[in-house]
């Protein structure tokens, strides 16, 4: 299976470990990512985006995505749809959509089931079709590998975990204290986000290939209210 390799765009990176696994997780593994601050433009672009598509309610009956919105998120599905759940409402898409930053995907014909797609994979965490397990150079510990194909800018999975504060971090290396976690991402204004007790989160499992950059193929871009960072294909994947 082919690795996913990121990395951490230049003005905003800190050498924190998130990017560049521990010794049980692989340094060569599915994603090769940047990471990219979170732009106020983007929610803006997002919402522009929506609007643009001609808003039509997508009835939930007989519509798979939104029945597994309802069934999996059903405080966000009862944001989303009509008081009777019966259909699913774009404006209110829109303003979910814009609170928690979410980059603008394509619209169409089909522009708010697509969204509601991606909507699905943000909230669960992760696509279908990612895989953690051994890396396959020896001694490497685990690596995120992809099972099928991915198009670029395809919603890949999503950084998260315990928010802590920027100024604990600057305090505890001011008095010569180790910070244990491997997983602390920065670039969330006064916090950061430590995946390390948090397996479950694939992202933690991406490569930062600071030293080959030519094998990035995605990018974190980071979200700063919702304090996540999400991957996004920078082209087309195949699994090896």
């Amino acid at each position: 299976a082919a690795k996913l390799t990121s990395s951490v765009a230049k003005h905003t990176r800190s050498r924190s470990r998130s990017m560049s696994p521990a010794a049980d997780d692989d340094a060569a593994s599915l994603l090769d990512a940047a990471s990219l601050p979170a732009a106020p433009s983007i929610a803006a672009q997002c919402v522009l985006a929506a609007v643009d598509a001609a808003p039509v309610a997508l009835e939930v009956v007989g519509c798979e995505v939104a029945q597994a919105l309802k069934a999996e998120f059903p405080k966000v599905f009862c944001i989303l749809s009509s008081a009777d759940g019966s259909t699913i409402i774009p404006r209110a898409v829109d303003s979910f959509w814009k609170s928690q930053e979410l980059p603008p995907v394509e619209c169409g014909e089909s522009g708010l089931l697509n969204r509601l797609h991606h909507l699905l994979v943000y909230l669960r965490g992760h696509a279908d079709g990612l895989e953690v397990r051994p890396s396959l150079i020896p001694g490497a510990g685990n690596g995120l590998f992809l099972q099928k194909e991915f198009s670029r800018g395809a919603w890949l999975c999503v950084y998260s975990g315990t928010p802590v504060r920027l100024s604990e971090l600057i305090k505890a290396k001011q008095n010569g204290d180790v910070v244990q976690s491997d997983y602390i991402m920065g670039g969330f204004g006064l916090y950061s986000v430590d995946a390390h007790d948090h397996p479950e989160v694939l992202a933690r499992y991406v490569n930062d290939p600071y030293d080959a950059p030519e094998t990035r193929n995605a990018v974190f871009v980071k979200l700063k209210k919702p304090r996540k960072a999400l991957l996004i294909a920078t082209r087309d994947l195949k699994p090896d």
